[in-house]
């Protein structure tokens, strides 16, 4: 049995999915895919559009054989901890032979050299980005550069200034830390261009998919999703029904920023060198979440690593719970949210071979280490929030039955 992983959100899932899981069972020859999904929240410091149930599906009807859901925790985090978690959940089934992941840059020999030359920075190097960031810089951009001022090549410097070769970076680098024996496999991207507003042809970003669905234009997206995808949102639309969205929240994230200390604030994951400060001022000036967000925003603190912020003041996320989640053999485990009716045979080969539990029911709590015990309730916690906001019934994230497709 061979088989690959992919780490995604699809929100929503659009043909470039497709094409992604598609490309992957061609170029590994795998038996099965399985896909690490973000649940209720992504990594851009957001609610998900739709639901986790609702993307699982459109994954299992777009190839993917099997869905396992990456905890809110990691899925709000950093690029290099969103990935180092998705790899150990992957490597947690015991089953991986391959990652698959979109890139703009698809030299795996440049991926790797940035991988490495980011886990071992050099003296040298790591100055100049404490010198950047003195200098008010983001992260991403005092390590841009500081490593074109230290002579890295240009190559290497582009791979990392591009968001989907950075997350293949990451991957890379997690793979190596896991010692894993899985093979990257580096999928180019296609056509759209990550955040591209560009909506023609039959390839489409996400983010323009997403700002097409808050308009309503359901017809405007019909070439550019699986008909599955495209005949879900539609219908949503016909029943009056909006996907979630961060407007919906942003009352409820304002509050829980303004009930939180200047000491809590620092606790959140992300927050340092005073910003809890900025923070604390920003909530009580601001009349909404917009606001807050202009007026918290500076070089070093880009609007994806505040939303990011923000949304784990609200959902409980500390820098600590965040922490012991990257503790793979204490913290994660593998949640299964749905399978394809003919992988049967994958779920029990990682019942066999998982080195994380496997949560399929209640049942399997019980088998739950205290740690991801307590990473397994604040999801849960963070679904009820998700309700709320997206104004649906709070239904217990094991209540649901396995979905199978």
């Amino acid at each position: 049995m061979r088989c690959a992983g992919i780490v995604a959100e699809y929100n929503p899932f659009h043909n470039g999915h497709q094409y992604h899981i598609e490309q992957t069972k061609k170029l590994t020859g795998c038996d099965y895919v399985i896909a690490v999904m973000s649940g209720n929240y992504v990594q851009r410091g957001e609610p998900a559009m739709f639901d986790k149930r609702m993307r699982a599906k459109w994954a299992l009807k777009g190839g993917a054989d099997l869905v396992l859901q990456l905890p809110s925790a990691l899925s709000l985090s950093s690029a290099e901890r969103f990935a180092k978690g998705s790899v150990g959940i992957l490597e947690g089934t015991g089953v991986l032979n391959y990652l698959s992941f979109g890139s703009e840059v698809t030299e795996a020999d440049i991926l790797h050299r940035a991988a490495h030359i980011t886990s071992f920075e050099t003296e040298k190097i790591k100055e100049t980005i404490k010198t950047q960031l003195e200098l008010g810089r983001s992260f991403p951009r005092a390590r841009h550069n500081a490593l074109a001022e230290s002579g890295i090549q240009s190559e290497v410097v582009h791979a990392l200034s591009r968001p989907n070769s950075t997350l293949g970076i990451e991957y890379i680098k997690a793979l190596k830390q896991f010692g894993s024996k899985a093979e990257p496999v580096i999928i180019k991207r296609m056509h759209a261009m990550h955040d591209s507003s560009e909506l023609k042809g039959s390839f489409a970003s996400a983010s323009a998919i997403r700002r097409a669905v808050e308009c309503e234009d359901a017809e405007t997206l019909k070439s550019f999703l699986p008909e599955q995808v495209f005949s879900d949102i539609a219908a949503t639309q016909s029943l009056g029904q909006s996907p979630a969205g961060h407007k919906d929240f942003s009352k409820i994230i304002l509050y829980a920023v303004r009930s939180m200390s200047e000491q809590d604030l620092k606790n959140l994951p992300d927050v340092s060198e005073g910003f809890e400060n900025v923070l604390h001022s920003a909530a009580r000036s601001c009349a909404n979440y917009e606001d807050f967000l202009r007026a918290a925003k500076s070089k070093r603190y880009t609007l994806a690593r505040i939303r990011r912020i923000s949304m784990c003041a609200l959902l409980r996320i500390s820098r600590e719970l965040q922490q012991s989640a990257l503790d793979i053999s204490g913290s994660l485990y593998l949640r299964v949210l749905g399978v394809r009716s003919g992988a049967r045979e994958l779920l029990s080969a990682i019942a066999k071979n998982a080195r994380l539990p496997l949560i399929i029911k209640a049942s399997d709590l019980k088998y739950l280490p205290p740690a991801a015990m307590k990473l397994f309730r604040n999801d849960v916690f963070c679904d009820e929030v998700y309700a709320l906001g997206a104004g649906i019934p709070a239904v217990g994230d094991l209540s649901y039955r396995l979905l199978v497709v």
